[in-house]
């Protein structure tokens, strides 16, 4: 029984839609004990408008912080992970819309099976207009057919597959969460990689919360491409490292019927695969030279998709010219 339930919430010049979400959390069925806001040093009103629903709606454990200077996104959710007391902890973005059951629902889903240690619910995308990119299905469709999944471990380890803001965790992560966490690491792919190495993330597939999704007007070079898809393949292998790095005895064993530990040595095979497949692909692609990818043919299989590895042909062809 998980008896405190933590929201965390990172904000970030967001004055046009938190109101909304924060009222969304104020009227869920299962209300929160504890509410932390960490506001990132906004130059508009959002920590005012946060301040101000506070006392207007008289919300014990409700509390915001606000940081002398910005700091990021990324260090704000692994410091508001820190300092969440919950049994389990909701993360929140400050521009989506929760359904009144979210908490309700995810509590119940966590509750009735031991070995789930971060669960994800689904969500519905908000395009706030028409010119907004639609996202991948991969990241809205339902996964599996069962109303609550294990997400397997395959190749797609570490391809995020739901936002952080649909994601809640459970306290015996969260020490694996910390130790692992390192400046620029994403904390909803860290949270995936561990639950999935640990045998313990699985996804909810019920819609209970609406994603606001916004413009995006930045047409990025190939030299921009092949720059951030070289960052995101860093970001793998040290989040995989990390990861192979930990000692699963130190988690308490939820008494199912395969543990962590289990899962975890089972895993370890496919981890380094794809840590060494990750760092041949960056060694290809820093070179400028195409003729590198030859070598990677035979790895074809252990891309998200194939046209992966044309995109980073392309982007790397390319990019040295630019």
């Amino acid at each position: 029984m998980y008896t405190k339930i933590s929201v965390v919430l990172a904000s970030y010049n967001g004055e046009r839609f938190i109101e909304e979400q924060l009222e969304s959390i104020a009227s869920q069925s299962t209300p929160p004990d504890e509410v932390i806001i960490k506001d990132d040093a906004s130059t508009d009103s959002t920590a005012q408008k946060v301040r101000d629903f506070i006392e207007k709606n008289s919300l014990p454990g409700w509390r915001i912080e606000v940081n002398s200077e910005n700091r990021g996104w990324k260090r704000g959710f692994r410091d508001l992970i820190e300092e969440a007391s919950g049994d389990l902890i909701f993360l929140s973005d400050q521009d989506d819309i929760w359904k009144p059951d979210k908490i309700k629902h995810m509590r119940k889903a966590m509750e009735s099976d031991p070995r789930i240690m971060v669960l994800s619910s689904n969500y519905e995308p908000l395009y706030m207009s028409p010119s907004a990119p639609r996202m991948n299905r991969f990241y809205t469709d339902p996964y599996g057919s069962d109303h609550i999944e294990k997400v397997k471990m395959d190749r797609l380890w570490l391809e995020t597959r739901r936002s952080g803001a649909a994601m809640c965790l459970n306290s015996g992560v969260k020490e694996f969460f910390l130790s692992s966490w390192s400046e620029g690491f994403a904390h909803d792919r860290l949270l995936q990689g561990i639950g999935t190495a640990l045998g313990g993330f699985y996804i909810l597939n019920e819609v209970l919360s609406l994603h606001r999704v916004h413009d995006s007007n930045n047409t990025p070079s190939n030299e921009h491409a092949r720059k951030v898809r070289m960052g995101i393949l860093k970001e793998y292998v040290e989040i995989s490292e990390r990861i192979l790095s930990l000692d699963p005895e130190q988690i308490k064993d939820p008494g199912a019927n395969i543990s962590p530990q289990d899962e975890f040595v089972k895993n370890i095979d496919l981890m380094n695969k794809m840590n060494r497949f990750w760092k041949r692909r960056t060694e290809a692609m820093k070179s400028g030279n195409p003729f590198r990818f030859a070598g990677l043919v035979g790895s074809l299989g252990l891309y998200p998709k194939p046209s992966s590895f044309g995109a980073d042909v392309i982007s790397t062809c390319k990019g040295r010219k630019e």
